[in-house]
């Protein structure tokens, strides 16, 4: 709702309003949502199977059963996971386009979609992991939790990529945070002083 109303006064403040504009930022909206939202579910699911305080030891009282279908669980949260991301990554790249007037007195703006395109190289990275675990399910190839794909793509995710997801996730949650606070955000009055001074000198 934050997010949304922040956009909104941009919006507001234009020129020039379209309905694609409009489309635009409400696929961002739901699409931040999905995706921040979906990343954390996951980890929740993905965590459950590890002793907390350890160096990601398995539980040894689950089954290889309920370690299968918590991996399940956690491929079918990343089916919406990724429409999520990518509904925000092309939202994204359209409104920094369509929003680049702006910038000088929306300052938050720019710093968010900066901190959105940084965490985009590591979340399709990271797609590209929950897809080959979706297709692998999809395809029937995976028959037990120590098949080499649930090593590869799962406990490899979380053994190798810990610190790069963790990174994007904050990212994400901090170009969230700067929708909400809008700092750097100048007022109508200064932005005129400022432009009386600079036709001044």
């Amino acid at each position: 709702l934050f997010l949304y109303s922040s956009i909104k006064i941009i919006m507001e403040n234009m020129r020039y309003k379209t309905i694609t504009a409009k489309i635009f930022i409400s696929i961002l909206v739901f699409g931040v949502i999905i995706w921040i939202g979906g990343n954390i579910v996951r980890s929740a699911i993905a965590y459950d199977l590890f002793v907390p305080g350890t160096a990601l030891e398995l539980k040894n009282w689950y089954s290889d059963e309920v370690r299968l279908i918590t991996v399940s669980l956690f491929r079918i949260a990343g089916f919406y996971t990724i429409i999520g991301f990518c509904m925000t990554f092309v939202s994204s790249v359209f409104l920094c386009y369509y929003l680049r007037g702006i910038y000088k007195s929306k300052g938050w703006l720019f710093m968010a979609f900066v901190l959105i395109f940084l965490a985009s190289p590591i979340e399709f990275y990271l797609m590209y992991y929950d897809i080959k675990i979706i297709l692998a399910f999809n395809n029937e190839m995976i028959k037990s939790f120590n098949d080499q794909i649930i090593q590869d793509y799962f406990i490899g995710r979380y053994t190798k990529l810990t610190i790069p997801a963790t990174m994007s996730l904050l990212a994400s949650v901090s170009a969230v945070i700067l929708a909400i606070w809008r700092p750097l955000d100048k007022n109508p009055n200064t932005q005129n002083n400022e432009n009386k001074s600079e036709k001044f000198l």
